[in-house]
């Protein structure tokens, strides 16, 4: 993954300096951004998407390509679509409604996004790079 610019991406000196990374909440008004940056950067991202229920993890846990990934300032809504590029097969799509609250932590392995929504849902996205091999095009509506 490449670095972002720093009003929205990852503390790059603590990469330099070997620190582990901590997590950071975002801006809601960097939101858009970011995803867009995440979206430019799925053709090498597979993600793994779960529920945090009681501090457990509910979800299968399993890594399939990322192949969308965009926050709707409009409608409050976080979508991203996860599967098989294989023509006919359609992929797993998920709508986080309403986020309230959105921390990342960011290191060369992987990419960790925490989304608390308005009911204190929270879900978690773990991005991977690396596992692409994603077909072209989106079809979700660009904001």
């Amino acid at each position: 993954m490449t670095s972002l610019d720093p009003a929205i991406g990852p503390a790059s000196r603590e990469r330099r300096l070997g620190v582990a990374p901590t997590p950071r909440e975002l801006e809601a008004d960097a939101w858009p951004e970011y995803f867009r940056w995440l979206e430019r950067e799925r053709d090498d991202l597979s993600a793994v998407v779960e529920v945090v229920c009681d501090s457990a993890l509910t979800g299968n846990g399993f890594h399939r390509p990322l192949r969308e990934i965009r926050y709707d300032r409009r409608l409050g809504l976080l979508e991203l679509a996860v599967g098989p590029a294989a023509a006919g097969e359609l992929p797993l799509r998920y709508f986080i409604c309403d986020p309230r609250v959105i921390r990342v932590l960011e290191s060369a392995e992987l990419t960790a996004i925490l989304v608390e929504d308005a009911r204190r849902v929270r879900t978690l996205i773990r991005l991977y790079p690396g596992w692409g091999s994603l077909q072209e095009g989106s079809s979700l509506d660009s904001t």
